[in-house]
């Protein structure tokens, strides 16, 4: 038995075409997914502290940006405090998803290790911040606080 060398073509390309067509069809199906997982949280934005006090440098504002990743919001959050006239930051960290409104962050500095963990209570935020220096002579310390979003 023969086979002509045309139709070895003709059922390549047939082939071809048709394996590139499922897999852009498949591709297509993964993005529109992907575009439906991500959304805006509700956390993302400015929250402020309007009860901190500068003599103990409270935590005064916190920021919380949101960006997709494989079809996950993910959330970062950096935190002020007050320092004199200017803002201290603590960096960037990751805000994690516990559930239930529930978001944990480890915040490591040169000066103390803090871990923040927000809930969310309708317009607010509450915000427990448990701090462990980096020293010796200073012990742990765990504040709350309540932040209010800024326009």
């Amino acid at each position: 038995m023969r086979i002509e060398r045309s139709n070895v073509y003709a059922f390549l390309l047939f082939a071809g075409a048709a394996v590139l067509a499922c897999f852009g069809m498949k591709q297509e199906a993964r993005a529109d997914t992907v575009v439906s997982l991500c959304r805006a949280s509700p956390l993302e934005g400015f929250w402020v502290n309007t009860k901190s006090d500068l003599e103990r440098h409270d935590v005064w504002r916190l920021e919380i940006t949101g960006h997709c990743s494989a079809g996950e919001t993910l959330l970062k959050i950096r935190v002020e405090t007050e320092c004199g006239r200017t803002a201290c930051r603590w960096g960037r960290s990751d805000l994690l998803d516990l559930g239930d409104g529930v978001f944990s962050s480890l915040i490591r500095t040169f000066a103390a290790d803090r871990r923040v963990t927000l809930r969310q209570r309708d317009l607010l935020i509450e915000g427990d911040f448990v701090f462990n220096f980096n020293s010796a002579t200073r012990k742990a310390e765990s504040q709350s606080w309540f932040f209010s979003k800024t326009s």
